[in-house]
């Protein structure tokens, strides 16, 4: 999966997990952790984890994972990522970068 994008460590770690977990929970300072770097302000808000197959979406979805739930307003906001079926996983097209 040669993903060029600040979130890849992301898709790396989601697809590196067993495959009989079917979803994992993260808080946004272990979602950091992973990356290497801050997230942006805007990850903040359910719309940028969630917004399909813009940017930084399409890297956890050609993972093959999917956000589930987000829990912003908690003392530490979290993003439950769901594995989805490998027959609905849709990679990036040509050229496209997360």
């Amino acid at each position: 999966m040669p993903i060029s994008s600040k979130y890849a460590p992301l898709a790396v770690y989601l697809a590196a997990l067993p495959a009989e977990t079917t979803t994992v929970t993260l808080t946004l300072t272990e979602i950091e952790a992973i990356l290497g770097d801050d997230l942006p302000e805007r990850a903040g808000t359910g719309a940028f984890w969630v917004g399909g197959r813009s940017r930084p979406h399409t890297v956890w979805l050609a993972a093959g994972w999917r956000v589930a739930r987000v829990a912003m307003r908690v003392a530490a906001p979290t993003i439950a990522f769901t594995r989805m079926p490998r027959d609905t996983i849709t990679p990036p097209r040509a050229g496209e970068r997360p």
